[in-house]
């Protein structure tokens, strides 16, 4: 029998977010390790973006919140902004208080109606006095461009439960319009505890029908874990080959290391292929998205396309059961990457950061003094970019506080190291290789805000993501060779920003 009973103390869940936000926000946004250009919470904990979408000149992110952290309750929050890189927070728009979702109301996607009116679809948590989970997929409109939010009661749960052969680990659904009828996908789990991804289907977005689970044409090479999370599907022109492909994006958890690969705790990546019914054929294996340290449940913003069916996405700078960061001191946690642009170019995901970042930080040409970029000195946000030449040894780029070296990254002909062994946050690990294709020189786009690093290598065909927490004010930033001696001379091009404070 299900069990009806709301949220037992609504008034209390609320009282004790507000008495979080007014006794730690001021507190939040002065820390020097609070990102300036990165979505973050005002308080408490931040995971997976949901519900990405643009409308009328504003882009709208909401995110999982729990501003009670560590307590498990979990809203959606609500942000909005006009360039990608500056966020203004709004409120919480979905509240697990009703019986469908009062242990959390977990990831999903936005929908803009026919009607204009928008559409959030969202999965419900709900565990018993056994901790025995039941997921809900439910419905959250709203027809005022997102002054007010309503859960649409008539109609929730849209989904009651999972279907037969699979466990309660079914979330974050994903809708989308073609051809006149609506799909979503979902992310689930086997009863054998693989994972799956499970594709519905609807006339009116209101009563949905179980088409079955995504299969493949072959299987995949490596151990795919016990859940597949956050899914979506891009249709894309592949700008080499000018074939038109599908990609499916998901985070597998579980997952093991295959070398260098997949070392984080939980993944996320994507296949190339054709999606068609609920059979893909695979024309690669499973990528990783990047290499580096945290990036997760990355999410395509629904109304944008760009050219060539690139997509911009959003994800999360964090990675769950990963939560002793510095910032919590100050009462916060994690936060969103730079919204990112996904081009499809010879069967793989080639990224930049969205085109935005070029008017806020603007490269300029800069040169060394005494073998550092001088431009960089102490600053908080800022930006590097340029070629370097590994033809005759590795070449590393090397961030320097008062402490020492904080973070450097090692550009070799066959692989990219990035080493964060001298920050204040180690709980996750301190270096991630990525073994490349042969190159006698690599290209960088290197983005710091505050604690958030961001890399771009060989025009985003690799890229690394980064919590880097220096030890103090200071910055620096040099070259140097496998023997610790000045590499300026093997850097060109090199290129400036910093944001004006």
């Amino acid at each position: 029998m299900v069990d009806r009973t709301p949220h037992a103390n609504p008034a209390q869940l609320y009282a004790n977010a507000e008495h979080e936000y007014r006794t730690w926000h001021e507190t939040v946004i002065n820390d020097p390790d609070y990102p300036v250009l990165h979505l973050a919470p005002p308080v408490g904990r931040l995971n997976d973006p949901n519900g990405l979408f643009y409308d009328k000149g504003i882009y709208h992110a909401f995110y999982q919140y729990a501003p009670t952290h560590p307590e498990h309750q979990v809203f959606w929050r609500h942000a909005t902004s006009t360039d990608l890189l500056h966020w203004q927070d709004d409120k919480s728009a979905i509240d697990p208080v009703d019986w469908y979702d009062k242990r959390g109301c977990y990831s999903g996607s936005a929908f803009i109606a026919p009607d204009g009116t928008y559409e959030f679809y969202y999965t419900g948590n709900v565990k018993d006095e056994n901790e025995v989970r039941s997921s809900y997929q439910c419905l959250v409109t709203s027809d005022d461009e997102c002054e007010t939010f309503v859960k649409q009661h008539d109609v929730n749960p849209l989904i009651m439960s999972q279907p037969e052969g699979y466990t309660a680990h079914f979330r974050d659904p994903k809708v989308w319009e073609e051809d006149g009828k609506y799909y979503a996908l979902l992310g689930a789990q086997h009863d054998d505890l693989t994972g799956a991804i499970l594709k519905y289907s609807s006339d009116d977005r209101r009563n949905w029908t179980f088409d079955g689970e995504i299969t493949f044409d072959k299987p995949f090479e490596q151990h795919m874990g016990y859940m597949w999370e956050c899914p979506a599907v891009a249709r894309m022109t592949d700008t080499a080959t000018g074939q038109v492909r599908d990609v499916l994006i998901f985070s597998p958890q579980g997952m093991d290391a295959a070398g260098n690969r997949f070392a984080n705790l939980y993944q996320c990546g994507y296949v190339v292929g054709e999606l068609n019914g609920t059979h893909f054929t695979l024309d690669s294996e499973f990528i990783e998205l990047d290499a580096g340290f945290e990036f997760y449940a990355p999410q395509p913003f629904y109304n944008i396309e760009g050219e060539n069916g690139e997509i911009t996405i959003g994800a999360w700078c964090g990675l769950s059961d990963q939560d002793m960061h510095p910032s919590w001191e100050n009462h916060w946690l994690h936060c969103l990457t730079l919204p990112r642009i996904f081009t499809l170019t010879n069967g793989r995901i080639v990224q930049r950061p969205a085109d935005q970042i070029n008017d806020e930080l603007t490269l300029n040409a800069t040169e060394f003094i005494d073998g550092e970029v001088a431009a960089i000195k102490d600053q908080r946000v800022f930006r590097v970019s340029g070629t370097v030449d590994v033809s005759n040894g590795p070449v590393s780029l090397e961030l320097h506080d008062q402490a020492g070296k904080t973070m450097y990254v090692t550009f070799a002909e066959k692989s990219v190291v990035m080493d964060r062994s001298g920050n204040r946050y180690l709980a996750a690990g301190k270096t991630r290789t990525a073994d490349l294709s042969a190159k006698a020189e690599r290209t960088f786009d290197l983005i710091v805000d505050s604690s958030v690093v961001e890399i771009f290598i060989d025009g985003g065909e690799t890229t690394f993501t980064a919590r880097c927490y220096f030890n103090d004010d200071s910055r620096t930033l040099k070259f140097t060779n496998e023997f610790s001696q000045d590499a300026s001379s093997q850097v060109s091009d090199l290129k400036f920003a910093a944001l004006q404070k």
